[in-house]
C-alpha cells in the first residue's frame, strides 16, 4: 500500500515539475501581432478617421513616437523577428489581410503536455488588418507571398530616421 502511495506521490510531482510555463514563444508572438494592428487604428481616432480603408501604415502612425512602436516588438517578444508588410501600401481591414508575421515558428501553442501526448505543433503567429491574430504552418509560412513585407526593425529605423529620432530597436 506504501508503495503505491510513493508511486503515486512520485507521478504526480514529475508531471506538476514539468510543467513549463507558456508565457513566451506563440503566446508572446501572438501578442505582438494583435498589438501591431490595434497600434495602427489607434491612429485612426488621432487623425478623427473611421475608416482605415485607403490610408497606410506610414499615414497612420505618422506623429507618433517611433519608441511607441517599438516597444510593442520588444517588450513582447525580444527574442523573435516580424516582418511587416509594406508600410506604403494601403490595406482594407474587410479584406482580412495577413499584415504582420513572425518570422520565427514557436511549438508551445497548443502547449505539448501529457493529454495530446506532448506532441509538438510547430506554427508562425500571425496578425491580420482586420486586427484578429492566428498561427499558420510551416507549410503555409512558406507559402505566404512576403515579396511585399519588410522586416519591422527597418521600418522603426526608417520612420525614426526620417522624424530625426534616434532608432532604438534591438533585432
Amino acid at each position: 500500500m506504501m508503495g503505491i502511495f510513493i508511486v503515486g506521490l512520485a507521478t504526480v510531482l514529475v508531471l506538476a515539475s514539468s510543467q513549463t510555463s507558456n508565457c513566451g514563444g506563440n503566446t508572446a508572438a501572438l501578442a505582438v501581432c494583435g498589438h501591431y494592428p490595434l497600434y495602427l487604428f489607434a491612429g485612426l481616432a488621432e487623425r478623427d478617421e473611421t475608416s482605415a480603408v485607403g490610408l497606410t501604415p506610414n499615414a497612420l502612425t505618422a506623429g507618433r513616437d517611433s519608441d511607441e512602436l517599438s516597444s510593442i516588438f520588444q517588450s513582447l517578444s525580444a527574442t523573435a523577428s516580424y516582418s511587416i508588410r509594406n508600410p506604403d501600401v494601403a490595406f482594407d481591414p474587410a479584406d482580412r489581410e495577413v499584415v504582420i508575421v513572425c518570422e520565427q515558428a514557436f511549438e508551445n501553442v497548443p502547449q505539448p503536455t501529457v493529454w495530446n501526448l506532448y506532441c509538438r505543433s510547430p506554427a508562425h503567429a500571425v496578425g491580420y488588418s482586420d486586427g484578429s491574430t492566428g498561427l499558420i504552418s510551416p507549410a503555409e509560412y512558406r507559402e505566404l507571398d512576403r515579396s511585399d513585407f519588410m522586416p519591422a526593425a527597418d521600418w522603426i529605423r526608417l520612420r525614426a530616421t526620417s522624424a530625426g529620432e534616434s532608432p532604438s530597436v534591438a533585432q
